[in-house]
């Protein structure tokens, strides 16, 4: 193939949204997210020694996390959350409502960005749209990503 008929891979490619799910149930919770170079975590309900080797499973480390987002204060989707954003250095994303309540259990954290129902967070090209949902939490919130025209709804609340 002649360089005049050679294409950019990189721009015909389809866009590639990444998420692996490292636990989900009453044991813990969480959710992996990657695209076009941003990564985040949805909830940590597993310490942090198991979220890392649950991350060393699918090839990823915990180390270079954009975010982690917490959907609401439960211990089975924040166990791991403290420990986590600390040695890490992550920032938290969360609503106020929840925040208030896990704040006791989380401790002192790098960053606390509060969140929204409705109001979306973008990482690039990579947006984290939050909505409410009906729990029994405080001020409980589900995601939708987006991602170049693709959608992933994660963190569907139980009823």
């Amino acid at each position: 193939m002649s360089d005049h008929e050679r294409t950019d891979s990189s721009a015909t490619r389809s866009p590639r949204l990444r998420f692996s799910i490292l636990s989900s149930g009453s044991a813990g919770n969480s959710v992996y997210i990657e695209a076009d170079g941003k990564r985040i975590l949805i909830d940590a309900g597993l310490s942090e020694k198991k979220l890392a080797q649950r991350m060393a499973h699918i090839g990823r480390s915990l180390n270079g996390l954009d975010a982690v987002f917490a959907t609401h204060e439960h211990t089975d989707h924040i166990r791991g959350m403290g420990p986590l954003l600390r040695k890490h250095q992550i920032p938290l994303y969360t609503t106020e409502g929840t925040y208030k309540r896990a704040c006791h259990s989380l401790g002192k954290l790098p960053g606390f960005n509060p969140i929204r129902a409705g109001q979306s967070i973008e990482f690039g090209e990579l947006v984290v749209e939050p909505y409410a949902t009906p729990h029994d939490a405080e001020e409980s919130v589900a995601f939708v990503i987006h991602y170049r025209g693709l959608r992933l709804e994660i963190g569907r609340a139980h009823v």
